[in-house]
């Protein structure tokens, strides 16, 4: 009998060790499950905010490149407007009349009004020659051939006359290029 408690009383410590080592190993693994699905939550939420991140870069920079075209538009138009038509031939208004070669050998002809157009306006009429014909040159000098002359930032005040630009051919020279 006593042996048989002793027997029992051993069974029931291992019982209790065995419950107890499950108990732990359990809480363990419980734990290990927990900081898994934190660890996944965090990777989720980390990942949802790039998300939004890129997502809302992106939209900004949508919206600043819809901006820059619409300020690109609204410069355009005002060069148009500020510019105005082609002075007629044979018009009463004192008128002088401009080519321009392009790099890529094109000559432009145009009138203006010689003492009311400046050489600002002469490169706006470039500026617009060179968008409505798609040619990709957005920096660029003018120049005359014979006397050589580069038509600077300091002339773009003074008229056509002042400049002394009728009957002249001017150079494009892509500053890019």
């Amino acid at each position: 009998r006593l042996e048989e408690r002793r027997r029992q009383d051993d069974l029931r410590r291992e019982e209790r060790r065995l419950r107890s080592e499950q108990d732990r190993e359990f809480e363990e693994s419980l734990e290990a499950d927990r900081r898994k699905a934190e660890s996944a939550r965090l990777e989720a939420e980390r990942a949802e905010a790039d998300r939004l991140r890129r997502l809302d870069e992106s939209r900004l920079e949508a919206e600043r490149a819809e901006a820059e075209q619409a300020e690109k538009k609204r410069l355009v138009e005002r060069k148009r407007t500020r510019l105005g038509d082609e002075p007629p031939p044979g018009s009463a208004a004192k008128t002088a009349r401009v080519r321009v070669q392009l790099p890529n050998g094109v000559k432009v002809d145009r009138r203006f009004l010689a003492d009311h157009h400046t050489v600002q306006h002469l490169r706006d009429w470039i500026d617009l020659y060179l968008q409505d014909n798609h040619l990709d040159i957005h920096d660029y000098s003018l120049a005359t051939h014979f006397p050589s002359r580069l038509l600077g930032d300091d002339l773009l005040e003074k008229t056509i006359a002042q400049a002394e630009l009728n009957g002249k051919v001017l150079y494009v020279h892509d500053t890019n290029a």
